[in-house]
Parts: C-alpha cells; structure tokens; sequence
C-alpha cells in the first residue's frame, strides 16, 4: 500500500470514529436534558404543595412537539400522573425562548394523533 491511501483510509476512519462520538455525545445530551427537565417539573409541583412520594404517581417526559399544535412551547413536555386523579394527565412544557414551567390545556384540537391512535 502507499503512503496516500494509507492516509486516505486514516482520514475516512477518523471520520467514522468522530462521527460515532458524536451521536453517542448526542444521545446521552438529549437524555441528560429529559433528566433536569423531569427534575425541574417535580421541583415546579413541590413548590406549588406537592410530595413526590405521596402526591405524584409517575412523571414521563416525552418529544411529542410535532404532535402538540402549540407554537409557545419547548422541546420536551412531561406527563404527571397523580395519585388521587387516576383518569387525569397533567401535561407541563418550559415556555418557548425560557425556562418557565407551564402546565398545557390538553383538548381534542390541540394533539392531532390521539384521534389516529384509538
């Protein structure tokens, strides 16, 4: 082999190693930023008198921004259940452009799949 295609190769599995580390530093991020979201949310519902171990039953922090027709939010949103509202899903999202938590009016025109989904 030469000296160029040996460097060629080198270049190409740089490329390939690089690209790897990055989606890996990618995935990790995006789960680091579900973590201090869910976080900031039971922070949000502690301060306003609830108990995480008494009140809240289950926190699920999803993407469903595409689904959601709001402009006004961010990326993530949470999902709460609490203990003594079984039927009922709160929903809270960051305000678009901030970090203030608001909780999302959830009507039949607001997500467009749920009807698909039934």
């Amino acid at each position: 082999m030469n000296k160029k295609r040996l460097l060629s190769i080198a270049f190409w599995m740089g490329i390939l190693v690089i690209s790897v580390l990055y989606t890996f530093w990618s995935d990790m991020s995006q789960q680091k930023q579900r973590e201090n979201f869910k976080k900031d949310v039971i922070s949000y519902l502690e301060y306003n008198g609830f108990y995480e171990e008494a009140d809240i039953e289950d926190v699920v922090v999803l993407n469903l921004y595409e689904q959601i027709d709001m402009e006004d939010i961010e990326e993530y949103q949470a999902f709460v259940l609490f203990e003594d509202e079984a039927k009922k899903i709160n929903i809270y999202s960051y305000k678009k452009d901030s970090k203030e938590l608001i909780q999302i009016n959830i009507n039949k025109q607001v997500i467009k799949p749920l009807e698909q989904l039934e």
